[in-house]
C-alpha cells in the first residue's frame, strides 16, 4: 500500500494506471498534476499511453500543458516562474477541485453555460482550463511583491485573479 498524501510509489504505478481506466469507464473525472519530472516516472512505468488512461492531464511548467481523454489539448502560458514554489502545485489542485465542484447549472463562484450543450469531459476541460489560468493570473499578481513567491502569496491573490477575469471577459457580479 501506498500513502498517497505523498509521491505514489513506483511499485503501485502499474495498479494506478488501472485504477485511472476504471475510473474513466466508470465516468469519474480524474486529474493528475505532475510537473516533468513526476510525469516522466508515470510513463516511464505504464505501457499505456498517457492520453488512454482517462485522466485529465495537467503538466506543470513554463507552460502548463493540459491533455484530455483521447489526447486533446492545449497549453496555457499565463503562470510565471513564481510558481515553481513549494505547494504551488497544491493551490492548482485545489484550485481544479473547486472549480470541478461547482453547480452543474452555474451558480459557482464562476458562471458557466449550462451542460447541455458541451459533453461532460468538454465542461471538465473548460473548468481545468479556467483554474489553470486563474492559478498563473494570481501567480502574476504574486510575483509583484519583489520578494521569492510563497503559495500562501498565490492564495491570497486568487481573489484578484477572478476580479481580473470578470473585467477582462466582460462580466459583472452578480448579487446574491
Amino acid at each position: 500500500n501506498c500513502d498517497w498524501s505523498s509521491d505514489v510509489c513506483s511499485s503501485d504505478l502499474p495498479s494506478m494506471w488501472e485504477m485511472l481506466i476504471r475510473r474513466h469507464e466508470a465516468g469519474w473525472a480524474t486529474v493528475l498534476t505532475p510537473h516533468a519530472g513526476e510525469l516522466r516516472r508515470l510513463t516511464a512505468s505504464s505501457s499505456v499511453p498517457i492520453e488512454d488512461c482517462g485522466a485529465f492531464l495537467v503538466e506543470k511548467g513554463p507552460k502548463t500543458r493540459v491533455l484530455g481523454p483521447g489526447g486533446r489539448g492545449f497549453v496555457d502560458s499565463s503562470g510565471t516562474a513564481s510558481l515553481s514554489c513549494a505547494g504551488s502545485g497544491d493551490v492548482l489542485a485545489g484550485m481544479i477541485a473547486g472549480l470541478l465542484a461547482c453547480n452543474q447549472r452555474g451558480g459557482g463562484p464562476i458562471d458557466h453555460q449550462a451542460e447541455a450543450g458541451p459533453d461532460a469531459e468538454e465542461v471538465v476541460a473548460l473548468r481545468i482550463a479556467a483554474a489553470v489560468w486563474l492559478h498563473g493570473r494570481a501567480g502574476q499578481e504574486a510575483a509583484t511583491g519583489g520578494r521569492p513567491v510563497l503559495a500562501t502569496d498565490v492564495v491570497r491573490s486568487i481573489p484578484n485573479a477572478i476580479a481580473a477575469a470578470r473585467v477582462e471577459s466582460g462580466c459583472r457580479t452578480r448579487a446574491m
